[in-house]
C-alpha cells in the first residue's frame, strides 16, 4: 500500500518531531481473547510494530532498543492526548469491536457452505465496495457471490439487485440471475421486471466484469484452505455411489449437469 493513503501522525519524541504512516490490526478470530491491537508505524527509515493491550491501556514490553522505547512511548502519550481525538484508545476500541464483528461472519459463512452452495462476497470481505447499478430513476446495489470449488473453472455468479432506498432495512431482492461475466450471458432467478433488469446488465461493460473476476479469483484464493475438507467429504460420498449412477444420470456433486459432463471423468 502507497504511505500516502495510509493516516499520518506526528509524534513528539524527545526534542524531535518525527513524522510516521500508522497502520493498526486486530485479530479477528472469534476464540481468540486477546484484547488489544497491533500498531505499526513506518517512515524512511524507521518500521515499529507492537501490540496495545486495552486492558492495561499501554503497550506489552519486548526486546526494544532503547530508542524504540522512546518512539513507542511517545505514541502512547499521543493516543491518550486530549488533544488527539482521532486515534485514541476509544477509537482503536471501537475498531477491535467491528473487527470482530467481522471475524464472527466471516466463520459463520465458511461453517454454513456446503460444496455446490456459492459464496457471498461479502461473508468473507465484508467491508468490501458495494456494487451499483443505475436504470432510469432508480440506484440497485448488487450482491455478488461466487463458485468456489476449486476444482471448478466456471465464469457464473450470482447477483442480487436491491433497490438503493434512503432508509436501509430487511429487504427483499428485486431481481436475482446466474451471470457469466466471461460472455456476459445470464439467467433469470427471479425478476419483477424483465426490461429494466436486461438494460442494467447490457450496462455492465468490461471493467465491472473484470472485476466480478478479480472478486472470484480473490474468493477462490482465500477460502480455498477453509473449505478443502469439505469437498474431501463430499468427494468421498460421490466415490462410493459412483457404482450405482448411470452415465446420463445426474451428477451426484449436486452441479446440475449430467454425470458424464461432470465427475465421471474426474479422480
Amino acid at each position: 500500500m502507497d504511505k500516502s493513503d495510509l493516516p499520518q501522525i506526528v509524534l513528539d519524541v524527545g526534542f524531535k518531531r518525527i513524522e510516521f504512516s500508522l497502520m493498526y490490526r486486530a485479530c479477528t478470530n472469534p476464540e481468540c481473547d486477546r484484547s488489544g491491537v497491533t500498531i505499526r508505524l513506518v517512515n524512511d527509515v524507521r518500521d515499529i510494530s507492537f501490540f496495545i493491550d486495552f486492558e492495561t491501556g499501554t503497550y506489552e514490553d519486548g526486546d526494544y532498543s532503547e530508542e524504540v522505547r522512546e518512539i513507542i512511548e511517545s505514541f502512547i502519550v499521543f493516543m491518550n492526548s486530549c488533544e488527539n481525538e482521532s486515534y485514541n484508545l476509544d477509537f482503536f476500541k471501537r475498531y477491535y469491536k467491528e473487527a470482530k464483528k467481522d471475524g464472527q461472519i466471516r466463520e459463520d459463512t465458511i461453517s454454513s457452505y456446503k460444496p455446490g452452495m456459492m459464496m457471498f462476497y461479502h461473508g468473507i470481505f465484508v467491508n468490501a465496495d458495494i456494487f451499483e447499478v443505475k436504470s432510469g430513476d432508480k440506484v440497485y446495489l448488487l450482491r455478488d457471490q461466487y463458485c468456489v470449488n476449486p476444482g471448478c473453472d466456471c465464469s457464473d455468479i450470482g447477483l442480487d439487485f436491491f433497490e438503493k432506498i434512503p432508509v436501509q432495512s430487511i429487504q427483499d431482492s428485486d431481481f436475482s440471475i446466474t451471470y457469466n461475466y466471461a460472455d456476459g450471458r445470464f439467467t433469470v432467478a427471479k425478476c419483477a421486471d424483465r426490461n429494466r433488469l436486461n438494460a442494467m446488465v447490457g450496462s455492465f461493460g468490461s471493467e465491472m466484469n473484470e472485476m466480478f473476476k478479480e472478486r472470484h479469483e480473490r474468493i477462490k484464493k482465500e477460502v480455498a484452505p477453509l473449505i478443502s475438507d469439505k469437498f474431501k467429504q463430499r468427494r468421498g460420498l460421490i466415490n462410493m455411489l459412483k457404482s450405482s449412477v448411470g452415465r446420463n444420470d445426474p451428477c451426484p456433486c449436486g452441479s446440475g449437469k449430467k454425470y458424464k459432463k461432470c465427475c465421471l471423468n474426474k479422480e
